[in-house]
């Protein structure tokens, strides 16, 4: 009975190793998440202010902005399907 405790508590002591290594691993990649998601709003925010500067000077010189470009779409038009000649019915007898 001894021997069954010990493995248990083995087993158990193993497991919380593993448990603690992802939950480490796991809070690693958050950082990184956040750090990237942090990273991502600064670019915005310089971006759009940079947007807002340009457009101010624009207005203030007198320039209209004309419409905004068009992005062609990279998705591929959807195939045309292809009409196949009808096989002639063979009467049975």
């Amino acid at each position: 009975m001894v021997k069954l405790d010990e493995i248990r508590a083995e087993t158990r002591r193993k497991a919380q190793e593993r448990l603690a290594a992802i939950k480490q691993e796991n809070n690693k990649s958050m950082q990184e998440y956040e750090r990237q998601r942090r990273a991502e709003a600064a670019k915005t925010t310089r971006l759009r202010e940079l947007r807002l500067a340009k457009e101010a000077v624009d207005r203030k010189n007198g320039v209209v902005p004309g419409p905004a470009p068009v992005v062609p779409s990279t998705a591929k038009p959807p195939a045309k399907a292809v009409a196949r000649p009808r096989r002639a019915a063979v009467k049975q007898h």
